[in-house]
This record gives C-alpha cells, structure tokens and sequence, in this order.
C-alpha cells in the first residue's frame, strides 16, 4: 500500500540508518549485574534507550516497560 513511499523514504535517509545501527552495535549490551532501574545493567539500559531515541526520532511512538523491554509503533493500526 505504502510501498513505494517506504522504499522512498529508506533510500533517501541509507546512511543515517547505517550510521545509527553501527552506533548500536557499539553499545556492549551485554548483560551485567541488577541495578536501581536498569534491570539487566548498564549496557543493556544504555542499547534500549539509544533504540527507542532512534525509533522516536524517526517518528514513531515508544513505550518503555520499565527499561525491560520497549515497542515502537508507527500508528495506531
């Protein structure tokens, strides 16, 4: 239905999208010990919040559940 304006629009922002997932990657998001409000440890906090900064900026809503998970939607359908 959106095809051609999706396809549109990852051709015209490739090298943000490739440089925002190689800045994921660096993020060591390995599992590490509990701490107040980061449930699996800083690394882990630090991907999830980079994730849905990334996802906000492109325009889609986020949920955070308590820093265990998150969602990004694009609309309410």
């Amino acid at each position: 239905m959106y095809k051609k304006e999706i396809e549109g629009y990852m051709e015209a922002h490739r090298q943000e999208m490739i440089d925002d997932i190689c800045t994921l990657c660096r993020i060591n998001s390995e599992k590490m010990p509990y701490s107040e409000g980061k449930p699996f440890g800083e690394g882990p906090f630090a991907a999830l919040q980079m994730a849905l900064s990334m996802a906000e900026k492109y325009g889609f809503s986020i949920t955070n559940y308590d820093n265990y998970g998150g969602t990004s939607d694009l609309n309410d359908g």
